[in-house]
């Protein structure tokens, strides 16, 4: 499902066989993110547009559709 997210907290956490993982508390409440490698994109206070999917009541951010962030490009100004 997709969706925009505002990204309030971020946390560690490990499951109970140690896997880390991550907790985002948002305007939509707790979504996890098992993927470290999207943790660096995500921003407090920022606005986010993902892919979730939902499983047993959980909620898991699967990838980055798209952020309200602006990409500025260095150098070349032509």
């Amino acid at each position: 499902m997709e969706t925009t997210i505002q990204i309030k907290s971020i946390s560690e956490r490990q499951t109970k066989t140690g896997q880390p993982y991550f907790v985002l508390e948002t305007d939509k409440g707790k979504i996890s993110c098992f993927k470290a490698e999207l943790i660096p994109n995500f921003k407090i206070g920022q606005s986010v547009n993902v892919e979730i999917q939902e499983s047993d009541g959980f909620k898991n951010i699967k990838k980055i559709l798209a952020a309200d962030v602006k990409i500025e490009k260095i150098g070349d100004t032509m």
